[in-house]
């Protein structure tokens, strides 16, 4: 549900509704946690392989999106530099003068 949430935000973004610096807020942030085996819990060994392998899918695609969360968000590491970008304005300001 987390997921399905964040992914709502993010179309809330696109679509202008709501600031992206609203946006990078914790109150719409995913919720770290520590990876877990998601088959280990209690009465698991019960549980049909279908719905073991959904389960798996699941915690990978929460990992996922969370990554995906704090690569978009995440203030604590610098933006990579754009090469093309600088390059470009180098080029502009040597035939410029």
């Amino acid at each position: 549900m987390q997921v399905a949430s964040w992914l709502l935000v993010q179309r809330a973004v696109r679509d202008g509704e709501i600031q992206l610096a609203e946006a990078s807020t914790e109150k719409y942030r995913l919720i770290s946690r520590e990876p877990q085996p998601t088959t280990s819990f209690a009465g698991s060994d019960e549980l049909p392989e279908a719905l073991k392998a959904l389960i798996i899918r699941g915690g990978a695609i929460f990992e996922r999106v969370r990554r995906l969360d704090e690569t978009m968000y995440d203030n604590s590491t610098a933006a990579p530099a754009n090469a093309v970008g600088n390059q470009m304005a180098r080029l502009t300001e040597a035939f410029m003068r």
